[in-house]
C-alpha cells in the first residue's frame, strides 16, 4: 500500500511512516487537524458571524475572518501555522526573527487584489484583526484570501531554505530534534515541492492502477 504523501512524510517509506514514534504520529495527526480547518473554516457560517478560531497545539489561535464578504488569514496567522507544523515536524523553530522574515518573504508572491487585500494603517479591518490578536501591529500590510495561501508550499520552502543553509554550514532558523525531521534526506538536485509533486503523483498513480486491477478482477469472475 502507498504512503499518504504529505510534505512532512513524503520523503520516507510507507514502512518508515506507519514505524514513526507515537508522539510523532499524534503530532502529525494535529497537523491534518489543522490542515481540516484551513479546509473547511469557510463553511457554514451564522448570519452574525465574523471569526472562527482554531487553537493549535502550542496554546495559540489561528482565525478564519470574514470581512466585505471575503474569508481572510492574516500573515501573522500563517507564520503561526508554520510554526506549529515545524514544531510537529520534529524541527522547532530556534530563530523565530529570522524564519518569520523568510515566510514574509514567500508571501510577497501573493499579489494585492487577487491573492490579498492591501490595509492602510489603522484601517477598521485591522482595528478588528488586533483587537481578536490576528495580528501584532496595525501597520500597512496585506491580509490574505483564505483560500489563496499555499500552506504545504510555504511549509516546504521554508524547510529547504533550512536544509540549504545547513549543507553550507550556516545557521538554520530550526532544527531536527526528533522524528520525521531526523529521518528526513534532503535531494537538492531538484525542489522539495518538485519532489512531493512527483511523489503524489505517483501516488495517485498507483492508487489508479489498484483500482483499475480490482475492477478488471472483478469482471473476470
Amino acid at each position: 500500500m502507498a504512503g499518504q504523501q504529505i510534505p512532512e512524510t513524503f520523503m520516507l517509506s510507507a514502512e518508515a511512516q506507519q514505524s514513526l514514534p507515537q508522539d510523532a504520529q499524534v503530532a502529525l495527526q494535529q497537523v491534518d487537524n489543522l490542515k481540516y480547518f484551513l479546509l473547511s473554516a469557510p463553511v457554514d457560517w451564522t448570519p452574525d458571524q465574523y471569526i472562527r478560531r482554531f487553537l493549535l497545539p502550542t496554546g495559540e489561535y489561528v482565525s478564519c475572518v470574514l470581512w466585505n464578504n471575503l474569508f481572510h488569514i492574516s500573515g501573522t496567522d500563517i507564520v503561526r501555522c508554520l510554526s506549529f507544523r515545524f514544531q510537529a515536524f520534529g524541527r522547532p523553530v530556534k530563530n523565530s526573527k529570522k524564519f518569520e522574515e523568510g515566510i514574509f518573504s514567500d508571501l510577497r508572491n501573493l499579489k494585492s487584489g487577487t491573492d490579498a487585500t492591501l490595509e492602510e494603517p489603522k484601517s477598521a479591518f485591522l482595528d478588528f484583526l488586533y483587537k481578536n490578536n490576528c495580528i501584532r501591529t496595525q501597520k500597512k500590510q496585506k491580509v490574505f484570501y483564505w483560500y489563496s495561501v499555499p500552506h504545504d508550499r510555504l511549509f516546504l520552502d521554508a524547510l529547504e531554505r533550512d536544509l540549504k543553509r545547513e549543507k553550507m554550514g550556516q545557521e538554520a532558523t530550526t532544527m531536527a530534534v526528533s522524528e520525521p525531521a531526523l529521518s528526513f534526506q534532503f535531494d537538492s538536485s531538484q525542489s522539495l515541492y518538485e519532489q512531493l509533486t512527483k511523489a503524489q503523483q505517483a501516488n495517485s498513480s498507483f492508487t489508479r492502477s489498484q483500482s483499475h486491477s480490482r475492477s478488471s478482477s472483478r469482471l473476470l469472475r
